[in-house]
């Protein structure tokens, strides 16, 4: 899946160089506003490996692989 607006901007808070074109949501569950994403999503970030964001912005993402 294509990464959202919201996603995209609390992906970039935790990988400010992550590459968004190489990219992709693995899965999702919640709503993207544009400025973030309530509930928790699986990206997988080109070079960096696969991370579960969640809904708690306390929480940091875990990597997954």
């Amino acid at each position: 899946m294509q990464i959202q607006k919201g996603q995209h901007k609390d992906i970039e808070k935790i990988f400010p160089d992550y590459n968004k074109e190489k990219s992709y949501i693995e899965f999702e569950a919640g709503n993207d506003n544009g400025k973030t994403f309530y509930g928790d999503f699986i990206v997988n970030i080109s070079n960096k490996g696969i991370y579960r964001f969640y809904e708690d912005k306390n929480i940091k993402p875990k990597k997954i692989k």
